[in-house]
């Protein structure tokens, strides 16, 4: 009994450290730039809408994605293609519709997040939306159900995804909470962001090739940026990406990144070492969890 008893009294411990130490995150000094920017907006149906698009080689899906947005009914909202210089037919399929995509940028980059700040650069919408080249807008009328939703005119709105490959999954939204310290609780093709958080806090940081969208998600809410939850589906993705990959050296890649994550955005002394716990912890987890699942 005795060990038992150690192991929750621990456990105890641990829960109420990590909650205090978040608490002290949270306490971070305010980022009152982005509530000042956030109240010029108008609050009616003029909002403007960026979507941004970055492909690489992206011709089985391209026209899928194309058609779900240029098809939208809300009419005020721009789209940016971002291709990293593609040299299979990728080009020539975004050239069909070029007349209703307003920027069209084709030239090599350093990864992902590179292509999504150069779209960012480019973007002149109140709100931005990345919908990668593999994934769509569920329907024709997503983004006037946005434009409803942006009442409050918070910096982050998160909504549900669908996950194509597994019968249309609903990948549901999540509260923003202490939580967020460790894991992201959502997809970024599910994610409106307000243009003036990015010159608030900057852009997606290109030294993450997998966890950059973490890595903002975890600046934005510890710049005290507002977040509003919502629970219906605007797109579905595809799990084509590197972030999808489930054998093991994938898996410890996109961990290890999470784990600069954490570094990177620590804020003070307790949470640094809930964090050396925790990845002491956690990755041998999953490593169990992943051989126990490649021997059924």
């Amino acid at each position: 009994k005795f060990p038992m008893m150690s192991i929750c009294f621990c456990c105890f411990i641990f829960y109420f450290a990590t909650l205090l130490a978040c608490k002290m995150a949270d306490e971070t000094p305010n980022s009152k730039i982005i509530m000042k920017k956030i109240k010029k907006y108008k609050k009616d149906n003029s909002i403007k809408f960026s979507i941004i698009t970055v492909t690489l080689n992206a011709e089985r899906y391209i026209e899928c994605n194309i058609c779900s947005i240029i098809n939208q009914s809300y009419e005020n909202y721009e789209f940016i293609i971002i291709d990293g210089q593609s040299n299979d037919s990728t080009l020539e399929k975004i050239n069909k519709y070029k007349e209703k995509i307003d920027i069209v940028v084709s030239e090599p980059d350093k990864g992902i997040g590179d292509a999504m700040n150069k779209g960012v650069k480019l973007a002149t919408g109140d709100y931005i939306l990345f919908i990668q080249s593999d994934d769509f807008l569920t329907n024709s009328s997503v983004l006037s159900n946005i434009a409803e939703q942006l009442h409050n005119m918070s910096d982050f709105y998160i909504f549900q995804v669908k996950i194509f490959e597994k019968n249309n999954t609903t990948f549901r939204s999540k509260n923003i909470n202490w939580q967020l310290n460790f894991k992201m609780n959502s997809c970024h093709q599910g994610q409106v962001i307000s243009r003036h958080l990015f010159n608030s806090i900057g852009n997606f940081d290109t030294n993450f090739k997998i966890c950059m969208d973490y890595d903002f998600i975890l600046r934005s809410y510890r710049s005290r940026a507002s977040f509003a939850v919502k629970n219906f589906t605007i797109s579905t993705i595809r799990l084509t990406g590197i972030s999808s990959k489930t054998d093991w050296n994938s898996q410890k890649r996109r961990f290890n990144e999470e784990k600069n994550v954490h570094k990177k955005n620590c804020p003070n002394i307790i949470m640094n070492y809930i964090y050396m716990l925790y990845w002491s912890l956690y990755l041998p987890y999953r490593k169990m969890r992943y051989l126990s699942q490649t021997r059924r």
